[in-house]
């Protein structure tokens, strides 16, 4: 039910976003969170830039919305987390200006970008959002395959590929 709260805020407050578009905006204060909604007009593997010019990345995280059936038959609504730009590397934690999703076409997604707990920057100058469409439609013919919808073995040998976000191939 709190998700359900959570998604209802985002599509409410938050601001719609077609891939392939530029936006800017500012975070305020330490706390300031700027949220996205996407509806997916295609699948596709995207690339996300989240630049500043001041070097001063903010933190993104990426979920999808889910809607699905409990195990007493009812609807629910819940998010999945997908993706974000913080990295642990050899250098310490930061933020990476670069990232790569997948979206499916008709599916629900939302953004996030704000200040990060770990390294709080606030910049006097705009953040940009770029995302462009690296590949379309790059599903195999077996897909859906999930373990809801386990798929045939086609043949003792055959292709596919694992290109999206938590994709998995059941048989």
């Amino acid at each position: 039910e709190w998700q359900q709260g959570l998604i209802d805020q985002i599509w409410s407050g938050g601001r719609e976003y077609t891939v392939g578009e530029a936006v800017t905006g500012y975070l305020q204060h330490e706390q300031d969170v700027d949220a996205f909604f996407v509806n997916a007009k295609e699948t596709a593997i995207v690339a996300i830039d989240l630049v500043n010019k001041d070097g001063a990345t903010p933190y993104f995280e990426m979920y999808e919305v889910v809607e699905d059936i409990d195990e007493n038959g009812e609807p629910i609504v819940y998010t999945e987390y997908l993706n974000s730009n913080d990295d642990w590397g050899n250098d310490g934690f930061t933020f990476k200006s670069k990232m790569y999703a997948s979206f499916e076409e008709g599916h629900r997604y939302y953004m996030t970008i704000g200040n990060g707990y770990f390294q709080p920057i606030l910049s006097h100058s705009p953040y940009e959002l770029r995302t462009s469409v690296m590949m379309s439609n790059q599903t195999d013919s077996y897909e859906p395959s999930s373990t809801k919808e386990p798929r045939e073995l086609p043949a003792m040998k055959f292709q596919g590929n694992l290109a999206t976000s938590y994709d998995s191939d059941v048989y």
